[in-house]
């Protein structure tokens, strides 16, 4: 799993190409395509990116309260539910009244096993 907490660069990411600028497209579509905007943005209104790997499962026990709150609210009541090429899944959870929020995105695999729950919930 990975945690991005600035906006995302391809070296951040194992996306294949066309999955990685369907995500720029995606998150920068709020801002009338301005990536310039949209990286401003996420850096003052402190978005994140999850990522989860292919074959790995959600272990959310280490996490805080909030951060474990906001990955189920992506899963299993997502604000917005994109689908990437390449199979990948981009959910949202909206965090703040500002608008920022906890972007999960989810591998193929995730896709074929529907049952995806993060592990360690109380």
């Amino acid at each position: 799993m990975k945690w991005i907490n600035r906006w995302p660069k391809a070296s951040d990411l194992e996306l294949p190409e066309m999955a990685y600028q369907a995500l720029i497209n995606y998150l920068s579509q709020p801002f009338d395509g301005c990536i310039q905007a949209a990286q401003t943005y996420w850096k003052e209104y402190g978005c994140m990116l999850i990522v989860l790997d292919r074959n790995q499962s959600l272990d959310v026990s280490m996490l805080g309260d909030s951060i474990r709150y906001a990955i189920q609210q992506a899963l299993s009541n997502p604000e917005l539910k994109e689908s990437l090429p390449a199979g990948y899944e981009l959910r949202l959870t909206i965090t703040s009244d500002e608008g920022s929020g906890l972007y999960l995105l989810l591998p193929p695999s995730a896709m074929k096993d529907q049952s995806t729950h993060p592990q360690g919930e109380n």
